[in-house]
């Protein structure tokens, strides 16, 4: 387990753990009142969410976790950079894309194929620049900066 920040907002203790699988997310561990909540985030677009909380019967309040996503929103490079250190992926194998624009870097992913769909085959994140560097299963490579992509 890796801390990556302690929420200023709820006091929860947002980690990532070793064991974690994809999709990227952190939990937030609140001890106090007894809940852990996980946040879905990804290394294409800047949209953080949270996937679920547990127990439910301890469930944070609306506003609590409006207040934790506002957070790992504005530590979403952090959240990238742990993810990365410990699991080693951005967990875009195997997904459908489009790469409309090698030069700008504009790139879309995919629940399934149509026009030039491309299957990403590697992905690997540098987390000083926040370069997404990607290769396709046809061989081809694009670079974006984490975060300007879309998901269609």
């Amino acid at each position: 387990m890796a801390e990556v920040f302690v929420s200023e907002q709820i006091g929860a203790q947002v980690v990532v753990f070793s064991h974690d699988h994809c999709p990227p997310h952190i939990s937030a561990l609140q001890r106090r009142q007894a809940w852990t909540a996980r946040i879905r985030f990804s290394f294409v677009t800047d949209v953080v969410a949270l996937w679920d909380v547990e127990p439910l019967r301890n469930a944070p309040r609306r506003r609590a976790v409006g207040l934790l996503l506002d957070e790992v929103q504005d530590r979403l490079a952090v959240c990238r950079r742990c993810w990365w250190s410990i699991q080693g992926t951005t967990c875009l194998e195997g997904r459908l894309a489009t790469a409309e624009n090698h030069a700008t870097g504009s790139l879309t992913l995919l629940s399934r194929r149509h026009g030039k769909t491309r299957q990403v085959r590697t992905a690997s994140y540098e987390p000083d620049s926040e370069d997404l560097r990607l290769v396709f299963s046809d061989g081809s490579k694009m670079a974006i900066k984490a975060g300007t992509g879309t998901e269609a």
